[in-house]
């Protein structure tokens, strides 16, 4: 098997390879293409193979360069077989584009010129498309003689109509083929034409998207915008009207219309000075601001009480006054000798002491923990002093999960979360409380999984239900009837 010639452009999101047949085969995306020019009279020396992908602003387009001679493959003496392999995949719909060379065919190496190629003499063309992708292709491509009047301008796409009326030079093709291949500014150039517009090599189907302004997406697109505004061309012959330059400044504003968020509006541009609350974007920084109606510095949009000066993000909070002077949401608890609200004080002479008092029966053994308190419920085995005895209440010997229920009332003594009176957690099939059925989620309002009258002490509220964490709140988040403990 002969060696490709091959030229790819930065630009393109085509072709990553193509080859005759003998290539070796895998899994990647792939469309096998065969080639019948058997037809042709004239010898046909090089292919230009078109590819073209998706459709709309995203369409990818590539051309690709085959010299036959180096392949040693003969269109005259046999169907040739190809394989191109798209990067990516392949995307539908999808167009393939043959053309028949006589001498060397070339293509532009300009990224934003791509797909522009020449031949000396165009002896021959043909096309497949396909709407739909469901794996690996496999199309056939009939060429047919061309006349050299179908391509005016030398871009090696045909004109197939002219003025509305057909020109005969597409006929062999089929019609899903010709309206996507059919050059819409098919002439040769006007003798003495200079600049944009003169030369319409620039304009044929399977250029990329002609992008308008506020388009753009890449650094590519952007330049070839710039090379294509205003040409009177329609570069990618879709029937668009030629676009408009991003460097208009139609409201004089002195911004460019691909910087300015309105470019009729000369009150509006990136630096200009905002107008609070009147509902328009003065900067172009996307959003009106709000007006600081109470002078505090912050717009209303950003202060929890844009009528109070004293109150705004930052401001120091004074503590137990009931006034959330920071806007954080909640007002400073100010330390006491009953720091966790548990009624029992502890006097310490530091904040950083432990607010520890234990040994005394009227003070609290930790004043840093709600749960923790003299008389408070004790819960045995669990290695802590909620009571403030100085001990842990041991579990009766037979209670073997240590739930504080013996296994002859508990009817899981190896599930600590199964004993009388325990939450009951609905619908898990499991009888939490040992009443003998576990209980139906119907009544379970804020859907915690646990219905009022079995265990959740807020049933409109999904954060507070058994076993939910506790915070330092002033409420009981885990319904166990303590308040804040462990906080």
């Amino acid at each position: 098997m002969g060696v490709w010639s091959r030229r790819w452009w930065a630009s393109l999101a085509g072709l990553i390879g193509l080859c005759v047949s003998g290539c070796a085969t895998d899994e990647a995306a792939r469309v096998d293409i065969e080639v019948d020019g058997r037809t042709l009279t004239s010898p046909v020396s090089h292919l230009v193979v078109f590819l073209q992908q998706g459709d709309g602003q995203l369409r990818s387009v590539a051309a690709q360069v085959v010299d036959l001679a180096s392949t040693r493959a003969s269109l005259s003496a046999a169907v040739v077989p190809f394989t191109l392999r798209p990067s990516g995949g392949l995307t539908a719909p999808a167009l393939v584009f043959v053309v028949a060379c006589e001498g060397a065919a070339t293509c532009s190496a300009d990224p934003l010129d791509t797909p522009d190629c020449q031949c000396p003499a165009r002896v021959g063309y043909g096309g497949a498309f396909v709407e739909r992708i469901d794996g690996p292709l496999k199309l056939s491509v009939l060429l047919s003689a061309v006349d050299a009047g179908c391509d005016a301008d030398g871009d090696l796409l045909p004109a197939c109509t002219r003025g509305g009326l057909s020109t005969r030079c597409c006929d062999a093709l089929d019609d899903a083929v010709r309206v996507r291949v059919d050059d819409c500014h098919d002439q040769a150039p006007s003798p003495g034409c200079e600049g944009p517009g003169c030369d319409t090599r620039a304009a044929h189907p399977l250029k990329p998207a002609e992008l308008p302004l506020g388009a753009f997406e890449s650094q590519a697109q952007a330049d070839r915008h710039a090379r294509w505004c205003e040409d009177g061309l329609d570069n990618d012959c879709r029937a668009e009207p030629d676009v408009r330059c991003a460097t208009r400044d139609e409201d004089g504003d002195g911004v460019e219309a691909r910087l300015d968020c309105d470019d009729q509006d000369r009150t509006r541009y990136p630096g200009n000075l905002e107008i609070c609350g009147d509902g328009i974007d003065q900067d172009c920084d996307g959003r009106d601001v709000g007006c600081d109606g109470d002078g505090d510095g912050f717009f209303a949009g950003d202060d929890c009480d844009d009528s109070d000066p004293g109150r705004f993000p930052g401001n120091p909070e004074v503590c137990g006054d009931g006034i959330d002077q920071d806007c954080n949401g909640v007002d400073l608890r100010c330390l006491t000798n009953d720091l966790d609200g548990d009624g029992f004080s502890c006097p310490f002479n530091l904040p950083w002491d432990s607010h520890a008092c234990p040994g005394d029966a009227r003070l609290d053994c930790d004043d840093l923990d709600a749960g923790r308190y003299p008389g408070a419920p004790e819960r045995c085995g669990d290695g802590i002093d909620q009571d403030c005895d100085g001990v842990d209440r041991p579990c009766p010997p037979d209670d073997a999960d240590g739930d504080g229920f013996p296994a002859s009332t508990d009817c899981d003594d190896t599930d600590p979360t199964r004993f009388p009176g325990a939450p009951e957690r609905c619908g898990d099939g499991i009888d939490q409380s040992c009443d003998g059925a576990d209980v139906s989620c119907r009544d379970d309002l804020d859907r915690d999984g646990y219905p009022r009258g079995y265990g959740d002490c807020d049933d409109d509220d999904v954060r507070v239900h058994p076993g939910a964490v506790e915070l330092c709140n002033g409420r009981d988040d885990d319904c166990d009837r303590i308040v804040d403990e462990g906080n």
